[in-house]
């Protein structure tokens, strides 16, 4: 039954926590049913589950909150039908086999009477002696304040990934899945108030996100691809066919950014090959998603470690820094503070380590973004110079032909 554990081993941490922390500690399997128990049920439970009649409800709630805790990868805090609480923990996702660690019942609260009033209320209870039991008993369940209870959920997570026949990878993953499922379901729900109206795919929102990877910033492109997956899903539906081909045709423009810059030709399209066969395989969209999210997030931070393989940390920082707010007004104090370091050292460092100024690089990566845009959009000049960090068009038309030789619109007949 439990074959892929070392069951000595498990029952030895088990007992160890329950030891430290006082507190029970249940193995269930899928159905609920109890296969291991470390200390005994509390008084308070058995006084609950018979006056109440709600053993089945406290059996579904574990079952539930094992699913949840699977769902999320990590421990899932829940309170039970007694209105105490409870952590559960997943420690094997194996399809076939799903067992749980179920520790508690405890209070995070030591006003037992709002918990008491609360029961007679919910639960109809007007007899004076269940009630003066359930109290005499409720005073025996320990009390754990809610720091430490996220203390032990990390401890149970721990016991858990230790005795679980999945590793670490594979939970994370799936954590991951979910809240990138969660990202895509409110852009869902932004856009769904344009359903029904006639529909262009959303270049622009997609010419963003090959900016945000080409500049190296991962967080950004993670926010841009979920948002265009939701507005892709709310005029495609379900269209998994459809969305497979504009995954390839990003993976592929991505696989060129990367082109741009390295050296390691060879490998970029080795790699650029198998992740364009990882896409075919998708059978679900669920995991078209997550596979182009890991493809996105995997070129920008390629290019990132390109660009800074030799820089200090405090440059790195600030370079971030800049990638990411280079749309306002940027002063060297700004970013400096930033860094926590000296105006005049940072000013110092930087210039030595990029081989340009603090003032060269914001207006390089400027410059760059307003040519991305100028070949890419057909946005107006003047809309593209306050988009990239410039108060007027005129200025920006100076600072462009100053650095290129020829003017933006130019510069977007010529290209």
């Amino acid at each position: 039954m439990l074959n892929n554990f070392d069951m000595e081993f498990l029952y030895n941490s088990l007992n160890a926590f329950t030891q430290v922390s006082q507190l029970n500690v249940q193995l269930i399997n899928s159905i609920g049913r109890t296969l291991y128990q470390v200390n005994n049920s509390t008084q308070f439970c058995t006084f609950f589950k018979s006056n109440c009649q709600h053993n089945e409800a406290c059996k579904h709630t574990r079952i539930f909150s094992a699913h949840q805790s699977l769902l999320l990868g990590e421990p899932y805090i829940f309170v039970c039908p007694a209105e105490l609480t409870n952590i559960s923990m997943t420690i094997n996702t194996n399809k076939d086999e799903l067992y749980t660690l179920i520790v508690g019942p405890f209070l995070i609260s030591r006003d037992t009477d709002i918990i008491l009033d609360g029961l007679s209320q919910k639960y109809n209870i007007n007899n004076e002696e269940i009630l003066n039991n359930l109290n005499s008993s409720l005073h025996l369940i320990p009390y754990v304040s809610p720091n430490m209870t996220r203390h032990y959920a990390f401890i149970i997570n721990c016991i858990a990934y230790a005795n679980s026949s999945k590793n670490i990878v594979y939970i994370e993953e799936q954590r991951r899945k979910q809240l990138q499922q969660a990202e895509i379901s409110e852009s869902i729900q932004k856009y769904k108030q344009f359903e029904g109206l006639d529909f262009t795919y959303p270049y622009e929102k997609e010419m963003e996100l090959i900016f945000a990877v080409r500049s190296g910033e991962s967080n950004k492109a993670k926010v841009l691809l979920n948002e265009l997956l939701g507005q892709i899903l709310v005029s495609y539906g379900n269209d998994l066919y459809f969305i497979k081909i504009r995954a390839i045709e990003l993976c592929s423009i991505l696989s060129h950014t990367i082109l741009e810059i390295t050296n390691n030709v060879q490998e970029t399209l080795s790699l650029s090959s198998q992740f364009l066969e990882n896409l075919q395989q998708c059978l679900t969209l669920e995991n078209l998603c997550f596979t182009i999210e890991k493809i996105t997030l995997h070129f920008s931070d390629n290019v990132l470690n390109l660009k800074q393989q030799n820089y200090s940390m405090p440059i790195r920082k600030s370079i971030n820094y800049i990638n990411n707010n280079y749309t306002s007004k940027l002063y060297l104090e700004q970013v400096a503070t930033h860094v926590n370091l000296s105006p005049v050292y940072f000013s110092t460092i930087f210039k030595k380590e990029t081989s340009i100024s603090f003032s060269e690089y914001i207006r390089k990566i400027r410059i760059e973004q307003s040519k991305f845009l100028l070949l890419h959009t057909n946005n107006s000049i003047l809309n593209i110079a306050l988009s990239v960090g410039y108060d007027s068009d005129t200025y920006f038309c100076t600072i462009f032909k100053k650095q290129e030789g020829i003017s933006p619109s130019q510069y977007r007949k010529n290209h």
